[in-house]
């Protein structure tokens, strides 16, 4: 098919006729657009849910707008072209390229806005203990390339509308840490509101129910929400409990911020609302991560339709890099599942595998600790991990403790 990238279009689009000799299900939402002039607007026949092969490339299912008499059967917009750091137009001009850069120099600059998700703002500060009191913590000196840092996540935090100027009797400090050759800036709520907050009962899935329930279907997908926390809207009223100092200002969040105490639970009560509300089926949560299966193929691509029908709805940004789509096997949370089997992720399971060959019983109950958890599946992880060259035996306990190595 003739494909058309327009760097001019806010969405993507699909001919009618393409719809129709693909059999692609329409949902029959009409609305209208805007085009260039904004006089001019035309009727779409619905939006359709598919992936598409461009250019030797495999991209994860995305939302088209159904037109008849397109230009071409297929234009991809900015929505399929943000996935990409740039995108090169070879033209064969005599000059040098032309890049038309991102409105920001920051560390994040280009990605997709994160808006805030049409969901039901959780009560994060609803509990406090009796004594609490409001703490402004004392302000902290940075270096000038932390400060520059802390600047520009700043200001990035407020374009995205995530952050807002702040009138607060409350104050914490932020810490610029290093994960590895990238900074992050945190807020340390430590020192003052997570010690006045209750904790929230509410339970995370049992990992293991969960996986189990999971591989009694053949089809996966697991959908990525990208800043998750940063999706979630707070009360107006609960705004001032989340104020911190930066760049000789204060601030406070509109959304969900990383390191309250109650984060983690709110996070995951909002999403099992948002699966109950929207009646998905073979749905499952765990914080940021969506999961959808499907016995069959048919009826997994049912499920994943009303799941990207109500993250649209809702105004939830998914994380199309780190999403999978339509795959019979899923790492996730530590196992590799497939239909009816579920085995250790082979990732992790390799740094044990490379651990070095104990040599006292000291060494020995230390690596037997990290191996403790995988027991379960040595019978089966033996027969697959290949020809064991030696083993060795050292007494522990009273008790001869044999350990297999490659």
């Amino acid at each position: 098919m003739q494909v058309l990238i327009d760097s001019g279009a806010s969405e993507n689009f699909v001919d009618f006729g393409v719809c129709h000799r693909l059999i692609l299900p329409v949902d029959g939402d009409r609305s209208s657009i805007g085009m260039a002039s904004s006089e001019i607007s035309v009727e779409t026949f619905g939006k359709t849910t598919a992936g598409l092969n461009l250019l030797d490339r495999t991209y994860p299912p995305s939302n088209f707008r159904d037109l008849k008499n397109l230009c071409a059967d297929v234009i991809v917009g900015q929505t399929f072209l943000r996935q990409h750091s740039s995108v090169t137009f070879m033209m064969n001009g005599h000059k040098e390229a032309l890049t038309i850069a991102t409105s920001a120099e920051s560390p994040d600059a280009g990605l997709p806005a994160i808006a805030a998700a049409d969901l039901e703002p959780p009560r994060l500060f609803e509990f406090l203990l009796p004594d609490c009191k409001p703490i402004a913590a004392s302000s902290r000196r940075y270096s000038s390339e932390d400060t520059k840092f802390i600047r520009s996540e700043v200001q990035r935090l407020v374009d995205a509308d995530i952050i807002e100027p702040a009138r607060s009797p409350w104050g914490t400090q932020v810490l610029v840490v290093k994960q590895g050759e990238k900074k992050k800036m945190v807020i340390d709520y430590s020192v003052n509101i997570n010690r006045f907050i209750l904790l929230d009962a509410y339970p995370l899935p049992n990992i293991e129910d969960l996986v189990n329930r999971i591989a009694r279907d053949k089809y996966f997908s697991s959908i990525d929400l990208r800043l998750a926390y940063h999706q979630l809207p707070l009360l107006a009223e609960e705004h001032h409990y989340t104020a911190f100092e930066a760049d000789g200002q204060l601030f406070q969040y509109k959304r969900l911020p990383f390191g309250v105490t109650k984060g983690v639970s709110a996070s995951q009560r909002s999403e099992d609302e948002f699966i109950k509300r929207h009646r998905l089926k073979k749905v499952y949560a765990y914080l940021d991560d969506l999961t959808v299966t499907g016995a069959t193929l048919e009826e997994h691509g049912r499920n994943l339709k009303c799941l990207l029908d109500a993250a649209v709805e809702c105004n939830l940004t998914i994380n199309e890099e780190k999403s999978k789509f339509r795959t019979t096997e899923l790492e996730m949370l530590g196992y590799l599942v497939a239909y009816k089997q579920i085995k250790p992720d082979p990732k992790r399971l390799q740094a044990l595998l490379d651990l070095p060959e104990p040599t006292c019983a000291k060494e020995l109950k230390r690596e037997s600790g990290l191996f403790s958890y995988y027991t379960k599946w040595l019978p089966n992880f033996s027969k697959k991990a290949g020809p064991l060259l030696h083993c060795s035996t050292f007494p522990l306990s009273n008790e001869a403790v044999v350990v297999l190595k490659r």
